[in-house]
């Protein structure tokens, strides 16, 4: 029998970074500050300002479009800038609905801050539903390999940032921790 080549179609390009050098007390302290509001998305607090426009955040800031200037390379898109940005604020019991970013090429989610227990970020694979009664899905067959996942858990660490393409749907399950932060950004083609 001759060999056969495998091919793996339509990777999902997500990358992390450690940026532990800006979980400091003072940018903690402006992200605390921010005044809070809700949205339907989120089950905490989303802050009411753009922390992009705080000056103590710039050196963050210019830290994640570093990052996403990696990421745009490594992933061959043309250059990207970030374009706006959001606080949310986890307690125990809170969560994020399943969604996505419209109308952004690449958004990011960095913790400044989480404790432990801190729920992850889960990905959902977008090929789940065309994957009707494949039986060698999980639920059928009890294996698993990268190919048979249709979630992808990316746990939630002080400093760590994760850049992904915007389409990918994501959520947070309930929050067991006292505390998660999460600052997200969305980019936009330069």
């Amino acid at each position: 029998m001759h060999s056969n080549k495998m091919q793996w179609l339509f990777p999902t390009p997500l990358m992390e970074f450690d940026l532990t050098h800006l979980t400091d007390a003072t940018i903690v302290d402006a992200l605390m500050g921010i005044q809070p509001s809700f949205n339907n998305v989120v089950h905490g607090v989303r802050g009411a300002k753009n922390p992009m426009e705080l000056p103590e955040l710039a050196p963050m800031y210019a830290a994640f479009q570093d990052c996403v200037n990696v990421y745009s390379h490594e992933i061959g898109l043309v250059a990207n800038r970030i374009t706006s940005s959001w606080v949310n604020i986890l307690r125990k019991g809170g969560s994020v609905d399943i969604h996505r970013h419209h109308e952004s090429v690449i958004s990011g989610a960095f913790y400044p801050q989480v404790r432990p227990n801190s729920a992850s970020l889960i990905f959902v694979s977008p090929l789940d539903s065309y994957r009707m009664m494949d039986s060698t899905r999980p639920r059928f067959s009890g294996r698993g390999s990268p190919y048979l996942n249709n979630a992808h858990h990316v746990s939630a660490e002080t400093g760590k940032l994760v850049l992904f393409p915007s389409w990918l749907q994501h959520y947070v399950p309930q929050n067991d921790s006292e505390l998660r932060i999460t600052v997200s950004f969305n980019t936009q083609f330069v």
